[in-house]
């Protein structure tokens, strides 16, 4: 989780010109959910392909049975949420 925030962040400050963000994070019964928005030039998600920094986020959620969603408009900003299943850890043996 951690990572996919911090990549997300490098996001914003290399193709968002280091626009004014917001992190959020929260706990919703049996899923951790975070969001990262910015108020930066945005894009359109249906005719830009993902770089390579969306993609390690979407490997990276992938790997942890969670959901990433991408919102963007051209100058509207950004949105990366991400929902992951909170798994309950198996005691140590």
């Amino acid at each position: 989780m951690y990572f996919c925030c911090l990549q997300a962040i490098q996001n914003v400050i290399r193709h968002a010109s280091n626009a004014a963000s917001v992190v959020a994070l929260s706990l919703d019964g049996d899923e951790i959910a975070f969001e990262i928005r910015d108020e930066g030039t945005g894009f359109d998600v249906a005719t830009t392909p993902r770089g390579m920094g969306l993609q390690i986020v979407q490997d990276r959620v992938d790997a942890l049975e969670g959901t990433l969603e991408v919102t963007s408009e051209p100058g509207r900003g950004t949105r990366i949420a991400v929902r992951l299943p909170v798994h309950e850890l198996e005691p140590a043996r």
